[in-house]
C-alpha cells in the first residue's frame, strides 16, 4: 500500500475508500528562548503553549481538509466507475429492440422446425405408436358392438335390427353387409 507523507500526518492505509492519517506531533522549531526576569518569562511560556495549540489545530484542519478532499477524490472514481458500468438510455433502447429482433427470429425457427417434425424418426414412431394404439380400440369396440348386435337381433327380430342399424349408422350401414370398414 502507497505511504505518502505530508507536513502533517502520514498515511497509513486505506479504509472502506477513506483515508487514515496518523497525527505527527508538531515540529517545533528551536528558539532561543531569552532568560528574562519576571513576568516576561511566564508569559512567553504560555505564548509558545498557546502557538503549539494553534498549531496542533491548524494541523488537524489540515489532516482533515486532506482526508476529505481524498474522500471526494476517491467517491468521484466510484461514480464514474459506475457510470460506466450503466449503459445510457439509448443503449436500453438499442438492447430491447434487439431482443425483441431476436425473439422474432426463435419465433420463427420454431415454426421451421414444426415444419419438419413429420419426417423426425422419433415423431413418425409416437405417431405410429399412437395409430396402432387406436386400430387397437377401434377394434375392440367394433367387437363389443358387433356383440351387441347379435343378443339385440336375438331379442328384437333381423327386420327391427335392420331398421335401428340405418337410423343408427346412417351413410355408413350397407344394405346387407352391415357397418362399413373405418
Amino acid at each position: 500500500m502507497p505511504t505518502a507523507s505530508c507536513r502533517t500526518g502520514v498515511q497509513t492505509g486505506t479504509n472502506l475508500g477513506f483515508r487514515q492519517f496518523v497525527l505527527k506531533p508538531p515540529r517545533h522549531h528551536h528558539r532561543p528562548e531569552s532568560k528574562r526576569s519576571g513576568d516576561n518569562s511566564g508569559t512567553e511560556v504560555s505564548s509558545n503553549a498557546a502557538n503549539g495549540d494553534a498549531f496542533t489545530s491548524l494541523a488537524k484542519l489540515r489532516s482533515e481538509k486532506m482526508i476529505v478532499h481524498a474522500s471526494i477524490h476517491d467517491l468521484e472514481a466510484q461514480i464514474e466507475m459506475t457510470s460506466r458500468s450503466r449503459p445510457n438510455g439509448n443503449s436500453v433502447k438499442i438492447l430491447h429492440a434487439l431482443t425483441e429482433t431476436l425473439q422474432e427470429d426463435i419465433a420463427a425457427l420454431r415454426h421451421h422446425v414444426e415444419a419438419y417434425k413429420d419426417v423426425d424418426p422419433r415423431c413418425v414412431e409416437e405417431k405410429r405408436e399412437g395409430t396402432e394404439a387406436m386400430r387397437l380400440q377401434a377394434e375392440r369396440w367394433t367387437n363389443n358392438i358387433e356383440i351387441l348386435e347379435g343378443w339385440l337381433c336375438e331379442v328384437i327380430g333381423t327386420e327391427q335390427m335392420d331398421r335401428l342399424r340405418r337410423e343408427c349408422y346412417g351413410a355408413g350401414y350397407v344394405e346387407g353387409e352391415g357397418l362399413g370398414d373405418l
